[in-house]
C-alpha cells in the first residue's frame, strides 16, 4: 500500500483577511430552492462539529450586521410541525451553507451544509446578531419510508442500500464487512434514520450522513425538462450515506495507492498532541480536508526520551523504561472520531481552527509515505 500527502496544507503563518459565505436556500412550491448569500462585511463566528453517527453535524452561527428584514425572513421558530407534514415535529427545511477561504482571492471550501432547526435575533444583544442552529441529521430523521421484513439470513449491506433507496439517499461504502455480513430475519421500520440505525447497531458498524447542496431556481431552469420532473416530484437525491464495515482501519489495500492528509507543525499543528487511552486530541490551523473516519497521518517530532528504545538498539521491543512497546505509537494513521471547526471573521482574536479526536486502528504500526 502507498500513501501519498494530500492537498496544499493551510497556510501557518497566515495575516491575510480570513473569508466566511454563507448561503441560504429557501424551498419553493415547485421544489426548487431560491438562494442568498451573506459574507462579506458581516461579523460571523461559526463552530461546527462532525460526530458522524447518529449525532450528524452540526453548526452554531452567529451573524452580526443583518439587516432586519433579512433576520426575519429566516427566523425559525423549533419543536413544530410543518402544515403538510403534521406527523413529524421538524423545523422548516430552509438548508444553509458555509463556505470558507483563508484569503479574499482563494478559493471557498464548503465546511458544512445542514438543515436549520432554530433560527432567531438575540434583542438582549446590542449588536442584535442572528443565531443559527443547523443540523444534517434532521433530513433522515424526517423521511418516513415503508417498513420492510426479511425472511432468513440477508445481506446487511443489501438492506442499507434498500433503506437508501426508498429514502431517495445515495449509498457510499468504504468497505471493512468481515464480520457481520448478515442478518437473520430482519425488520425495518421507523423513518429513514431509525431504520439505518437499526442495521447499524446490529451490525457493529460506523456511518456519516451528508447532506447536497440544494437545487436553486436558477439551475433548476437550466436543467433538462426530464430532470425538472424529477425535482417536482422530489425524487432527487438528498444526500449520502457513508458507511464502514466492523473491520475497517483506513488501510488501502495492497498496490492501492490513497492520498493522506499529513498534521505536523511544519503545515499548522497548534502545540502538541494530547495522548490518553483512547487515542489522541489534536489542533491545528483549519482543515476542511479532515473528515469523519477518514484516516489521517500524524506527525509529531516530540517524544520523551524513555519512551523509545535506547539509541543502541533502535530496534529493540523495551523502552527504555523497560516497558514492551512496538514502533513508535504516536506518530502515524489514525481515525478521526470526532471533528470540531471553530471559525471567525471581521471580529477580535477570531478562530480560525480544527481541533479532533482520534483513535489508533493499527497501533504500533508506522504508515510510509512519500
Amino acid at each position: 500500500m502507498t500513501y501519498t500527502a494530500s492537498a496544499t496544507p493551510p497556510k501557518a503563518n497566515s495575516f491575510t483577511k480570513k473569508q466566511i459565505i454563507i448561503t441560504f436556500y429557501t424551498p419553493q412550491a415547485d421544489g426548487s430552492f431560491s438562494n442568498v448569500t451573506i459574507g462579506q462585511n458581516h461579523a460571523i463566528h461559526a463552530l461546527i462539529k462532525h460526530a458522524g453517527v447518529a449525532l450528524g453535524s452540526e453548526a452554531e452561527i452567529t451573524i452580526k450586521g443583518l439587516i432586519r428584514r433579512t433576520r426575519d425572513n429566516f427566523s425559525i421558530v423549533p419543536d413544530y410541525p410543518m402544515v403538510d407534514d403534521l406527523n413529524h415535529v421538524l423545523p422548516g427545511r430552509t438548508t444553509i451553507m458555509l463556505s470558507v477561504s483563508d484569503d479574499n482571492n482563494a478559493p471557498l471550501t464548503t465546511l458544512f451544509i445542514g438543515q436549520i432547526n432554530d433560527a432567531y435575533t438575540d434583542y438582549n444583544d446590542p449588536d442584535t446578531p442572528f443565531q443559527i442552529h443547523a443540523m444534517t441529521n434532521t433530513i433522515p430523521a424526517g423521511i418516513l419510508i415503508p417498513a420492510k421484513g426479511y425472511k432468513g439470513p440477508y445481506p446487511a449491506l443489501s438492506i442499507l442500500q434498500d433503506i437508501c433507496y426508498a429514502a431517495k439517499l445515495q449509498l457510499l461504502n468504504y468497505g471493512g464487512w468481515d464480520h457481520h455480513q448478515t442478518l437473520t430475519n430482519h425488520y425495518r421500520s421507523g423513518t429513514a434514520l431509525d431504520q439505518i440505525k437499526g442495521v447499524v447497531n446490529a451490525t457493529h458498524i460506523h456511518y456519516n450522513f451528508k447532506q447536497y447542496t440544494p437545487i436553486t431556481q436558477d439551475e433548476t431552469n437550466n436543467l433538462p425538462n426530464s430532470y425538472k420532473q424529477q425535482i417536482s416530484q422530489t425524487t432527487a437525491h438528498l444526500g449520502v450515506i457513508e458507511i464502514w464495515g466492523g473491520s475497517y482501519t483506513g488501510t488501502p489495500p495492497n498496490g492501492q495507492e490513497k492520498s493522506i492528509p499529513i498534521i505536523s507543525a511544519q503545515n499548522g499543528m497548534v502545540g502538541y498532541p494530547k495522548y490518553n487511552e483512547a487515542g489522541t486530541t489534536i489542533t491545528t490551523l483549519l482543515r476542511p480536508d479532515i473528515a469523519f473516519w477518514q484516516p489521517l497521518i500524524l506527525e509529531s517530532k516530540y517524544a520523551p526520551q524513555n519512551w523509545l528504545p535506547s539509541p543502541n538498539q533502535p530496534n529493540s521491543l523495551t523502552n527504555q523504561s523497560h516497558q514492551l512497546i512496538s514502533k513508535a505509537p504516536w506518530d502515524g494513521l489514525w481515525l478521526p472520531i470526532a471533528i470540531q471547526h471553530e471559525v471567525s471573521t471581521e471580529m477580535q482574536e477570531g478562530k480560525w481552527h480544527t481541533t479532533i479526536d482520534c483513535i489508533r486502528t493499527n497501533l504500533g504500526q508506522k504508515p510510509s509515505h512519500k
